[in-house]
């Protein structure tokens, strides 16, 4: 057992470099552009946060809360806008989820009034396994009611990404993901004009610390298309708590059920008492008893018939089976709680 356990210590240290280094390759145009700039974009440093929390409410169907709150570093650390979405996601199957939700965004612009933005969404989430590995695929619609734009603008989001496990228990993963952002309409304002608008590509950890509490971590390079500005290239540090009430109240019983199937697996010893046997009685006369009654012509010719339908029914007759533990429904939990969702640098700057 241990060499079982220290045998599988480097294949698990071997990974997380492996996926350090494809982190650190794409941090590195990242830094560079930092220091430099590309000619006709405007940089700068974001911190994105979020803690959701999930809970089902009927089987196939969990609700979630997201608070987003974000962080940019120009021209000084402040918050910069704030999301709240609650959502309701259907589950199709084992892979795939329909979600539909609503979003109100509280944008804080240094130097401007503050300004909110209410979105209605809709999407599909996917997760198909390959071998070891997780293949996500998401489709959003959005349809947004934005300040000072006269109509309504309707944006089309499309992401695909893979999850890697890091380890046999799967406690680590590293997730890459990439998604792109097209305005399906023309909303009459600049930065809302059709075509396509962003691009975010993202590369992070994910670990599970408890029951029902998982943390993500990455970084985001998120490119935005303005139409009569600068472009925007946000390099944002990405921190995710997720917090699963089913898994969370869950557990306990869990662990109190295999407590209570060990203990009656023990085997227990059975007592048995040795009985007196019973003393045979004599038989006794019941002087008034009347004559036994001698059975009819009818009663004997009827009993062959009897026993031959107690034999067919004996013969058909199946054995009772022992009540088969139905299958347990296995928990809705949508991909990572589709989070390195990277959904604060909009395409709208009024």
């Amino acid at each position: 057992m241990r060499s079982a356990t220290v045998g599988r210590r480097p294949v698990c240290f071997r990974a997380i470099l492996a996926a350090s280094a494809v982190t650190a390759s794409l941090l590195a145009p990242g830094a560079a552009w930092a220091q430099a700039g590309p000619p006709g974009a405007v940089e700068q440093f974001q911190l994105w946060t979020q803690v959701a929390v999930a809970k089902s409410f009927a089987p196939g169907i969990k609700g979630i809360l997201e608070l987003w709150p974000r962080f940019r570093s120009r021209p000084d650390f402040a918050l910069d806008r704030f999301f709240i979405r609650p959502w309701v996601a259907f589950r199709i199957d084992e892979s795939n989820s329909v979600w539909l939700g609503a979003a109100a965004i509280l944008n804080y612009p240094a130097g401007r009034a503050e300004q909110t933005e209410t979105r209605f969404l809709q999407q599909h989430v996917g997760a198909y396994p390959a071998g070891d590995w997780t293949i996500s695929t998401r489709v959003r619609v959005e349809e947004r009611i934005l300040p000072n734009a006269p109509s309504l603008s309707v944006r089309l989001r499309a992401r695909a990404g893979i999850e890697v496990p890091l380890d046999p228990d799967k406690i680590w993963s590293f997730i890459l993901n990439d998604e792109i952002f097209f305005n399906l309409n023309d909303a009459g304002v600049n930065n809302l004009r059709g075509g396509l608008t962003e691009n975010r590509a993202i590369a992070g950890f994910k670990t599970r610390v408890a029951p029902g509490v998982g943390i993500e971590f990455g970084y985001q390079h998120n490119w935005v298309n303005r139409d009569t500005t600068f472009d925007d290239i946000k390099h944002c540090l990405l921190f995710n708590i997720a917090l699963d009430i089913d898994e969370m109240t869950a557990a306990p019983k869990q662990a109190e059920a295999t407590d209570d199937k060990q203990v009656g697996a023990a085997p227990q010893t059975e007592v048995v008492v040795a009985q007196k046997p019973p003393e045979p009685t004599e038989p006794t006369v019941d002087i008034f008893a009347s004559k036994p009654q001698e059975p009819t012509v009818a009663e004997l010719a009827a009993e062959p018939q009897i026993q031959t339908r107690l034999s067919a029914q004996l013969a058909t007759a199946k054995p009772a089976q022992a009540d088969s533990p139905q299958k347990p429904e296995k928990p809705f939990k949508p991909l990572a709680m589709d989070f390195l969702d990277g959904d604060a640098a909009e395409s709208y700057d009024p």
